[in-house]
């Protein structure tokens, strides 16, 4: 299948920024797009995106048969970056994860419900029924309003699953949108 790459976007404010898939040249932004989230967002990642080697072992692994990463640029750098994971076997194959993470100064614009639909989209061309996104109650609330806003429903709430950095457990809700072809859920 041919990614059609990359894509325009018009941010809210209209601004312009650009969807294209991440490439292992892209490694030094992508670990000054990571240092731009704030710790306390960070903490609830379940990688540690700020460990060189871990960033760069994954951008040299990419597999886009499991992981596909977009990253939207503008000005040069790295302002938001989604993945969609796929299972290549087993019960669960029709179901694509989703992560998503905008620069601060880009939030609010729209930019992340532009990398939202372009991952939507990429799902719905990869033949998947469903996707999957974890939110942790509190921290991303903003987060779980805009899933709502493209039709995700929440599956599961899991009372005091995840653990704050001053110890305090929050919930973890599992959002889920079932897809269809050709967009006809929009």
């Amino acid at each position: 299948m041919e990614l059609e790459y990359p894509k325009q976007v018009i941010l809210k404010d209209g601004q312009e920024v650009v969807l294209r898939i991440l490439r292992q040249s892209d490694l030094e932004q992508l670990l000054e797009f990571f240092g731009r989230i704030p710790d306390e967002e960070r903490w609830y990642l379940p990688h540690d995106i700020l460990d060189p080697s871990l960033v760069g072992q994954w951008v040299r692994n990419i597999d886009p048969r499991r992981v596909l990463p977009v990253v939207a640029e503008a000005g040069g750098r790295i302002v938001a970056e989604g993945l969609l994971r796929r299972r290549i076997f087993g019960c669960v194959q029709h179901i694509g994860l989703l992560r998503v993470l905008v620069d601060p100064d880009y939030r609010n614009r729209r930019l992340g419900t532009w990398l939202l639909l372009d991952l939507i989209n990429l799902a719905v061309s990869f033949g998947l029924e469903r996707l999957e996104a974890r939110f942790v109650v509190g921290p991303e609330d903003a987060a779980i309003q805009g899933a709502r806003r493209l039709d995700f429903f929440e599956a599961a709430t899991l009372p005091r699953y995840a653990k704050a950095p001053d110890g305090r457990y929050l919930d973890l809700k599992v959002m889920i949108k079932r897809l269809h072809p050709g967009w006809d859920d929009f």
